[in-house]
C-alpha cells in the first residue's frame, strides 16, 4: 500500500499496514468531489512532488506545493497536529493505472481501514457550529451517510472521528452511536464494538446498504466485500452480476440462509389453516396463478442489488442444530452447487396443491424477530418440462387502505408456523439464481432469429430520403400533414396523412396515405391478447390505408356542388388495415387507375419506441409490374381478369356516395 507523508507529501510504499512505525497511520473517509477539478490522483501527487524535488536547494513542505488540493492539504494538516506522519487517502494513494494494484486495493480496503490508528470522516456539507444532536442537524442529513463505500469506512475502524467542512472535530462514532443508529439502522452495540460484526445476520447487514448509492453499479457489491469477509476479482463492466458473485462467495463461507429471505414475505396469520395436513396449510383461495412470471426478476434465488433487502433487517438465522430439532429429523448444514439448471440446494419441502399448478414451500433456517415461532419458507413453483423451480406466487391479502377489499400481490416467501414442519421432507431443488438464466425447459442454444415486427405502439414511422427522391422522379410531390415526427403512442393517437400530388394537372389521381392506431379488441383484431382470467387486454396497433382524390372529385360533382371547396383528404372514407396482418408488412391497394403498395420495414427496436420505414410504390394501369403483394399476386397478373368481388376502393366510394346524397 502507498502512504502519503504529511510533511513532504511524498508517496511511500509499505508492504503491510503493520509495517508502519508507531503511532501508525491515519486514514480519511470522505465523499468524492465530482465538480470542478475533482480529486487529485496518484499521478497528480507524484507530478507535483517530483517537480519540486527537481529544483536545487528546495525542501518539500506544505507551502512549497501550491498545487495541492484543499482536501489533501487540510487532512494532512489535521493529521500532523495529532502526531501522524503517514496518512492514507483513497484518491491519491492507489495507482489506478495498474489494474492489479487497483483490484488489490479494493479487496484490501476494509483491512486498511480496520488497521488504521484513527479514521477521520470528513463531512464537507456540515459546518463546524452544527450540533449533531439537533433534530434538524445537517449532520443527520449529510451525504456521507448515503454513500456505499462509507458503510465499511464506518464499521471497520475502531475509532472514527467526524470532522466538519472546516476540519474541526464534531465527535466520535462511539459518542454519536445513538444518532448514527437512527440515521443508518446499524445497531448501537455494533457501532461501539460491543457485538462482533459477523454475529449480525447477512440479511440485516445487507439492509444497512439498501438505501446507499454508488457511482458504479459494480461497487454495490465491491464495497460490501470486507463487511462479509469475502474476496473476489473486480470486473468493472459486469454490471449487476457483481452482486450475484458476491452472494455466491458468501454462500461458500456461511450457513446463514437469511441471504435468501429478501423482498416480500407473506405474513398474515388469518390465511393459515388450523389443519396439520400440508395440503391445507393455506386456504384454497389464497394462491393465484399470476401472469408474466418469466419477466418477474425476483423469481430468482439471489437478489440483484442490496435494495432487495430493505425490509429484511429483522430476519435472523437458526443454527443447523436448532433447525434439526424443529424438523425432528437429522439435518446437515446447507450445501449449494452450481449446475446448468441453476443452483442446486437441499431444503425441507412441503407441497401445496392449488388449482392446476403445484407449489412447494422450501423451508429456510431463519425466522423473523416479530414471529420467532414461524420460519421463512420460499414459494417454489415447478416449471413445465423442466427440473427448475421459480420463486414466488401471487397470494391473497387484505388491503391496508380498505380492510374489506381483497387484493392479490406477489410474494417470494411465507411465514410458516413450526407445527406444520413435521411432515417436511428434505429434497433437492434447482432454482435459477443469475439474471440471465432461462427458467423454462432445458434446450439446445440456437442462433437467435431476426426479430419479427409486431407493429404495436409505441412506434414511429419514417419516410426515408430515397423514397422522396423516387416519387419525385415518378412525377409526384409528397407532403405530410404536419412537420412533427410520425409517432404513434397513447399520447399521439390521431391519424397522420401523407399526400402524393401529381406534378402536372393531367388528370392523374391524387393519393392520400393514412396512418394511425386502432384500439384493438378481439372483434376487430385476431391478435389481441387475453389474460388467464379470460379478460380482454386491448392494445394499440399500427394500421394504414389509402384514398384517391379523383374518384372523390367525380362523386362530389355528382352531388351538385360544382367542385368548389372540395372536402379535405382526411374526410374521404377509408378502411384502414392492421399492418400486423399483412404478409411481410406489405399490402397492395387497388385504385381507379392503378394500385398503391405500402411496405413497412423494421428500422430499430432499441428503446421504448420501435421505428419503422415506409416505402410507397405507385402503379398506373398495367404499365409497371410491382413486386408481388402480400397474397402473392401482382397487378400485372390480375390485369384483364374479371373478379366477382368489388375492390375495397369501390366499396368505399359507394358508401361515400350514399352518405353524400342523403
Amino acid at each position: 500500500m502507498w502512504l502519503l507523508d504529511t510533511h513532504t507529501f511524498c508517496l511511500e510504499e509499505v508492504a503491510h499496514p503493520n509495517d508502519v512505525p508507531s503511532p501508525g497511520y491515519a486514514i480519511l473517509s470522505h465523499v468524492w468531489i465530482k465538480v470542478g477539478r475533482g480529486e487529485q490522483s496518484f499521478q497528480d501527487i507524484r507530478n507535483l512532488t517530483s517537480g519540486i524535488l527537481s529544483l536545487p536547494g528546495v525542501e518539500l513542505d506544505s507551502s512549497a506545493i501550491e498545487g495541492l488540493c484543499p482536501k489533501i492539504r487540510g487532512f494532512c494538516a489535521l493529521a500532523r497536529r495529532n502526531g501522524f506522519r503517514k496518512v492514507w487517502i483513497d484518491t491519491c494513494c492507489i495507482d489506478k493505472t495498474s489494474s492489479s494494484e487497483f483490484s488489490e486495493a479494493i479487496n484490501s480496503m476494509y483491512q486498511w481501514y480496520a488497521r488504521a490508528a484513527v479514521c477521520y470522516a470528513y463531512l464537507q456539507d456540515v459546518p463546524g457550529e452544527d450540533d449533531p444532536r439537533d433534530t434538524d442537524s445537517t449532520f443527520c442529513s449529510s451525504e456521507w451517510f448515503t454513500r456505499g463505500w462509507t458503510l465499511q469506512e464506518l464499521l471497520a475502524p475502531s475509532q472514527v472521528i467526524f470532522v466538519s467542512a472546516e476540519w474541526q472535530s464534531l465527535g466520535t462514532k462511539t459518542s454519536f452511536a445513538d444518532i448514527i443508529q437512527e440515521i443508518t439502522g446499524i445497531d448501537r452495540d455494533v457501532l461501539t464494538r460491543e457485538r462482533p460484526l459477523d454475529s449480525v445476520s447477512i440479511a440485516r447487514r445487507m439492509s444497512w446498504a439498501a438505501s446507499r448509492r454508488t457511482t458504479r453499479v459494480e461497487d454495490q457489491a465491491y464495497c460490501l466485500m470486507g463487511i462479509f469477509g469475502v474476496n473476489m476479482p473486480t470486473i468493472y463492466g459486469e454490471g449487476r452480476q457483481a452482486f450475484i458473485r458476491l452472494q455466491e462467495e458468501i454462500l461458500k463461507r456461511s450457513h446463514d440462509q437469511s441471504i435468501l429471505a429478501w423482498d416480500n414475505i407473506l405474513d398474515d396469520p388469518a390465511l393459515v389453516q388450523t389443519s396439520s395436513d400440508p395440503d391445507c396449510i393455506l386456504s384454497p383461495s389464497v394462491l393465484h396463478d399470476g401472469v408474466d412470471e418469466e419477466e418477474w426478476e425476483q423469481n430468482r434465488l439471489l437478489a440483484s442489488s442490496p435494495l432487495a433487502f430493505r425490509d429484511s433487517g429483522n430476519v435472523a438465522p437458526i443454527s443447523p442444530e436448532d433447525f434439526a430439532d424443529i424438523l425432528g429429523i437429522p439435518f446437515n448444514p446447507p450445501e449449494y452447487a452450481v449446475t446448468s439448471c441453476g443452483m442446486r440446494l437441499r431444503l425441507p419441502l412441503l407441497t401445496l396443491v392449488s388449482g392446476p399448478r403445484t407449489t412447494h414451500l422450501g423451508v429456510l433456517a431463519c425466522r423473523t424477530a416479530r414471529r420467532p415461532d414461524h420460519l421463512v419458507a420460499l414459494f417454489l413453483v415447478p416449471q413445465p418440462r423442466s427440473p427448475v423451480c421459480l420463486v414466488g406466487r401471487y397470494a391473497r391479502t387484505t388491503s391496508t387502505e380498505e380492510p374489506h377489499d381483497v387484493v392479490f400481490s406477489r410474494f417470494r416467501a411465507f411465514l410458516l408456523p413450526v407445527e406444520h414442519l413435521r411432515k417436511a421432507r428434505v429434497t433437492a431443488v434447482y432454482v435459477p439464481y443469475r439474471l440471465h438464466e432461462p427458467s423454462g425447459a432445458v434446450q439446445d442454444v440456437a442462433p437467435s432469429a431476426a426479430r419479427r415486427p409486431d407493429y404495436l405502439s409505441p412506434c414511429a414511422v419514417e419516410l426515408l430520403p430515397w423514397v422522396h427522391a423516387r416519387l419525385r422522379r415518378a412525377g409526384y410531390a409528397l407532403r405530410v400533414d404536419s412537420a412533427e415526427p410520425m409517432i404513434f403512442d397513447r399520447e399521439h393517437v390521431e391519424d397522420r396523412t401523407i399526400v402524393l400530388s401529381p406534378a402536372q394537372a393531367d388528370g392523374t389521381e391524387e393519393i392520400a396515405v393514412l396512418l394511425g392506431l386502432c384500439y384493438c379488441q378481439t372483434r376487430c383484431c385476431p391478435y389481441s391478447k387475453q389474460s388467464e382470467r379470460g379478460l380482454l387486454q386491448p392494445h394499440w396497433s399500427l394500421s394504414a390505408g389509402i384514398s384517391s382524390s379523383s374518384a372523390r372529385r367525380s362523386a362530389y360533382h355528382q352531388s351538385g356542388t360544382g367542385g368548389v371547396n372540395e372536402p379535405p383528404i382526411d374526410r374521404t372514407p377509408v378502411m384502414k388495415r392492421h399492418v400486423r396482418t399483412w404478409g411481410n408488412g406489405a399490402k397492395m391497394f387497388r385504385t381507379a387507375s392503378g394500385a398503391v403498395t405500402l411496405k413497412f420495414e423494421l428500422l430499430s427496436d432499441v428503446g421504448q419506441t420501435t421505428r419503422y420505414s415506409l416505402d410507397i410504390e405507385l402503379q398506373k394501369g398495367g404499365d409497371l409490374v410491382l413486386s408481388p403483394s402480400s397474397d402473392g399476386r401482382s397487378l400485372a397478373s390480375a390485369k384483364g381478369r374479371e373478379t366477382s368481388e368489388e375492390s375495397d376502393w369501390n366499396v368505399i366510394t359507394k358508401e361515400w356516395l350514399r352518405r353524400t346524397t342523403l
